[in-house]
């Protein structure tokens, strides 16, 4: 072969592989996901988990919700329905909802409930679907969640 394909050949291979390494990194660093914000209603979504957590009747039952790493999602029933409510959703720059970005809400600072006393210290993070985006993590730092069951013990006969 002669000199000037040979350093043809070489610059379309250096060029070649200059794009492929290249062309990926540009086309991931591009995003087309729907920018959203939220201004989460701190008192709405603290009643609807306050609700969620006194309808069981267990203290095993109030702990699961409350405990780090627990997921709510929309297979949870109405719970999950009021917290995205609560956390008024909108796409950034327009006043359109985007009740359809969140995915889940998992608690990330939970607690252990005790008998008696009051539920306090959980703090929701949503997560979005695939497609949304957000500048900063949305998190929902709930108000106290009433007190831990306390069994009724009925009074011994004498």
């Amino acid at each position: 072969m002669n000199k000037k394909i040979k350093l043809s050949l070489l610059g379309t291979l250096i060029a070649g592989s200059a794009l492929a390494v290249t062309l990926p990194i540009v086309s991931c660093s591009v995003s087309t996901d729907v920018a959203v914000t939220a201004t989460p209603d701190v008192t709405l979504a603290t009643a609807a988990m306050k609700e969620y957590v006194q309808g069981k009747n267990n203290l095993s039952a109030q702990n699961d919700i409350v405990t780090e790493g627990n997921i709510i999602t929309d297979t949870n029933g109405t719970i999950f329905t009021k917290l995205v409510s609560a956390a008024a959703f909108v796409e950034k720059d327009t006043t359109t909802a985007a009740k359809d970005a969140v995915l889940s809400f998992e608690v990330t600072t939970g607690t252990t409930v005790t008998a008696g006393a009051p539920i306090t210290g959980v703090i929701l993070t949503v997560h979005l679907r695939d497609g949304y985006s957000t500048d900063a993590p949305i998190k929902i730092v709930l108000e106290s969640l009433g007190n831990g069951f306390a069994e009724v013990v009925p009074p011994t006969a004498k």
